[in-house]
């Protein structure tokens, strides 16, 4: 495939040469020494290109490592604040069902306390009225 590459570029640069110096496109006979000059010329070229095509690929490869170490990198946060979130969830989930039992319990309680304060208040009605008719009898008596 390269040598096709570079018969074709030798051809073109061989008929780019000719046409320039003869002045006559395509159908000039070559000397050997103008194919050397143009096989030459194709040849520095060639490594030219080869040569560009090289430093550019070490750019790209380091391009791609850095690229590749930056996605390890944030993977990395990504799974540490994963997990600080699971954590946070289950810590939120946890706080959720204390804050309903002890909801719950002071539902108990105040239920407990409204039960206490009705039957104190019903003994304490019953006192005064227990008292009230001492008092009455008592004033009867009298």
């Amino acid at each position: 495939m390269l040598r096709g590459k570079l018969c074709e570029k030798l051809k073109q640069i061989s008929t780019q040469s000719v046409s320039a110096a003869v002045d006559e496109p395509m159908h000039v006979e070559c000397s050997p020494s103008i194919r050397q000059v143009a096989s030459e010329k194709l040849s520095r070229q060639l490594e030219a290109e080869m040569s560009e095509a090289n430093i550019k690929m070490a750019e790209l490869e380091r391009e791609l490592r850095d690229v590749t170490a930056q996605r390890n990198r944030l993977q990395l946060e990504l799974n540490d604040a994963s997990s600080r979130l699971q954590t946070a969830e289950n810590q939120l989930s946890q706080a959720q069902r204390a804050k309903t039992a002890l909801a719950n319990q002071l539902d108990g309680l105040r239920q407990v306390v409204d039960e206490s304060s009705a039957a104190h208040t019903k003994v304490h009605e019953h006192h005064a009225l227990s008292h009230s008719f001492s008092l009455s009898n008592h004033a009867a008596v009298l």
